[in-house]
């Protein structure tokens, strides 16, 4: 009888087990297959996508006096009238013993848009965009969750300025509702900030 309980207790178990991580899959699948994968910001928090994004620009760039390249994205985690895109700029820095060309390659966050936003908007820690879209959430929380980037989350009043020396205003929700600063690290670099203040439907 022992026996027979033991097998129903682990079959229980595992059953359950199962299920959850069944659903977790469907949960993942659910918001993947409802938001764009082959978006700007996918590429950018990607770096496999980034690798290849590089590489296919540097080929793009080819002669040294190429100052640029962009990479334009029909898709988008939150569509607008202007395509995202990543913009590769080239410089010069000088020249190796062979007379080969040494160059600089970087991405231009002021050209580049990725997710409807100015790449620059989304890297400004002193001015966060309010976002309001589930699909540019869930792509940061995947990417930390990847350990691609460290994302701290803090806990801020809608009516609050950021700190004591910014005036922007965070929320223009209810007087007193908590809203979330949220900052990604690479490293000990801060590379994106954005805040939150209202729960995001998935």
């Amino acid at each position: 009888m022992k026996r027979i309980l033991g097998c129903f207790i682990t079959a229980a178990i595992a059953f359950a087990s199962h299920v959850a991580t069944n659903n977790e899959q469907q949960g993942n699948t659910s918001w993947n297959s409802a938001c764009p994968t082959d978006t700007a910001l996918a590429t950018l928090l990607d770096p496999n996508k980034l690798s290849d994004a590089r590489a296919e620009a540097r080929v793009a760039i080819g002669n040294p006096r190429t100052e640029s390249y962009i990479l334009n994205f029909s898709e988008s985690e939150r569509p607008s009238s202007i395509f995202d895109r990543l913009v590769f700029s080239v410089d010069i820095v000088g020249y190796d013993t062979n007379d080969r060309v040494i160059t600089s390659f970087e991405i231009n966050e002021g050209a580049s848009r990725v997710a409807g936003y100015s790449l620059s908007s989304l890297r400004d820690n002193n001015k966060p965009l309010l976002i309001d879209n589930a699909c540019i959430e869930k792509r940061f929380e995947q990417a930390a969750a990847l350990g691609i980037v460290a994302m701290t989350s803090t806990d801020i009043e809608s009516d609050s300025p950021v700190d004591e020396n910014e005036v922007f205003p965070l929320h223009r929700g209810e007087s007193g509702s908590t809203c979330k600063l949220k900052d990604f690290y690479q490293g000990q670099r801060r590379k994106y900030s954005y805040r939150v203040c209202d729960p995001i439907p998935l």
